[in-house]
């Protein structure tokens, strides 16, 4: 009876311990690192909060209410973070950044991104989102940097919802599964408003706009764009491309080393 006893109060008191809160992020005492939390008690007047390797698997409404002064950073990673109640960051008018990296959120709902109105980085990489609720464009009007890459997403981001985010800059949908014809529409939209995009899609842009251009019925039914696409990537007819692409890189590597090691040589000659 001693011996369980004792094992209960040693596990109690390796959890207690396990759970710290740090300030001094970023040489700053107002920005806090905390691991092992299940609860999101942190002091008042925090700038800034890192969260990592915890259990948090619901952020309930009005959760971090007592931030709203000061908080202009939040990073909750790998902490099971499932579900967000609406209104769960409302008030935080100063946050600038919100992370939510490595959780198991399905969807970025309207209902919690409401309150964040001078949010400019949304960082939801790695979770497990299937959707995006379309009202969430006309509540982020000062966005430059969305991360959604590595979720499971395959509707297209549209085009006519994406033009609201006017201050976006940079996006990131790599190691999502969309379909060909979204790779398509978010590649021309993305390009021609010189916002920079980082996916993983390699020689299939080129295969998708080929087929598109020249397979009969590609550009209505999916089907057939699909096939089409997966036929050429798996044929030779990919080759020129690749090694095409492949030589002017090196050219354009060469043409850079060979101006460098002339800049260098101009370097050395100018301090003798």
């Amino acid at each position: 009876m001693r011996g369980q006893l004792r094992t209960i109060i040693l596990a109690t008191c390796l959890a207690a311990c396990a759970a710290t809160c740090r300030p001094g992020l970023n040489a700053r005492e107002d920005w806090y690192q905390c691991e092992g939390l299940s609860d999101l008690n942190i002091p008042v007047g925090a700038a800034g909060i890192n969260i990592i390797n915890s259990n948090i698997s619901k952020i309930k409404a009005n959760a971090l209410s007592k931030y709203a002064d000061s908080l202009t950073e939040l990073n909750i990673t790998g902490c099971g973070v499932e579900e967000i109640e609406p209104d769960a960051f409302k008030g935080l008018n100063k946050l600038q950044v919100l992370g939510l990296v490595n959780n198991k959120i399905r969807k970025i709902d309207a209902s919690w991104i409401k309150g964040l109105p001078n949010l400019q980085a949304l960082i939801l990489w790695r979770n497990r989102i299937v959707d995006i609720d379309p009202e969430i464009y006309d509540l982020l009007p000062e966005l430059r940097v969305w991360d959604i890459a590595y979720n499971e997403l395959n509707a297209c981001l549209s085009p006519d919802l994406l033009k609201k985010l006017k201050k976006l800059r940079r996006i990131l949908i790599a190691g999502n599964p969309w379909s060909y014809k979204c790779r398509s529409s978010m590649t021309w939209y993305l390009g021609s408003n010189h916002i920079r995009f980082i996916k993983d899609w390699s020689i299939s842009d080129l295969l998708i706009e080929e087929c598109m251009a020249h397979e009969p019925g590609a550009e209505e039914d999916d089907a057939i764009l699909n096939k089409c696409v997966d036929r050429k990537i798996g044929s030779s007819d990919t080759l020129p491309y690749s090694v095409a692409s492949l030589n002017e890189q090196v050219r354009e590597l060469t043409q850079k080393v060979s101006s460098l090691q002339t800049d260098v040589a101009m370097l050395k000659k100018a301090k003798m």
